[in-house]
């Protein structure tokens, strides 16, 4: 039947179903869209964690054959301390974007929880308790303890690598110092290990910041 032959109730009752197809729709989409990107940024972060841990254990498997020569080398230490220094920069890259994924997922998370509560309250026949839908609202400590989260985990282990990473740049640089080497040396690897420190300390510093911001009870779960 064409438009112009409808009544004023029936039109509306016809823009008032279509509109509702486009919001569901649109709910659906937007719905879809969060869970594949909160996958992808799940799936993202274990990536930045492994990649840490391989440079990590190759680094320690090439340190153990020339670990009787260090003490026996300044340039062996030279090269040692600019690695750290290169070693250190990378896994504070890492931290940075593992950090932020935080705050992404957190983002996700909302829109995918508002969604499903808009979609069983919107609808008066579906009679749900949106508390069991919503893991955060579980009292179960694995689920509520921040130290049990893997976004947590993964943090915490980036800054012990770099925590680690100032110890060994330390060492260095003292084994040097005892060594009595020459004066060039030791300038680049007082200036590689205060890289080092640096790096470390604004990380560690941040972490310990921020540990508790608006995304630490509320999000990501995982």
């Amino acid at each position: 039947m064409p438009d112009n032959e409808l009544g004023a109730d029936e039109k509306s009752v016809r823009h008032s179903v279509s509109s509702r197809v486009q919001t569901g729709d649109l709910l659906r989409d937007e719905f879809g869209q969060a869970w594949q990107h909160y996958r992808h940024l799940e799936l993202l972060r274990g990536q930045y964690v492994s990649y840490a841990f391989s440079i990590t254990l190759g680094a320690i498997a090439l340190s153990i054959p020339l670990t009787s020569q260090v003490s026996a080398s300044g340039r062996l230490l030279l090269i040692t301390s600019i690695f750290l220094a290169f070693y250190a920069l990378i896994i504070g890259s890492m931290y940075a974007n593992v950090r932020k994924l935080r705050l992404v997922l957190w983002h996700y998370q909302g829109v995918i929880i508002a969604i499903r509560r808009y979609v069983y309250e919107a609808d008066s026949n579906l009679q749900f308790d949106m508390r069991k839908f919503d893991v955060l609202s579980l009292d179960h400590p694995v689920i509520r303890g921040r130290l049990f989260r893997t976004q947590t985990l993964a943090e915490s282990m980036l800054v012990a690598f770099l925590l680690a990473d100032s110890v060994v740049a330390f060492l260095v640089a003292r084994a040097l110092v005892y060594e009595g080497a020459v004066w060039w040396q030791l300038c680049l690897v007082i200036v590689a290990s205060c890289g080092v420190w640096a790096i470390a300390a604004a990380v560690i510093a941040f972490w310990v910041r921020y540990r508790r911001d608006i995304h630490a009870d509320q999000g990501p779960v995982t």
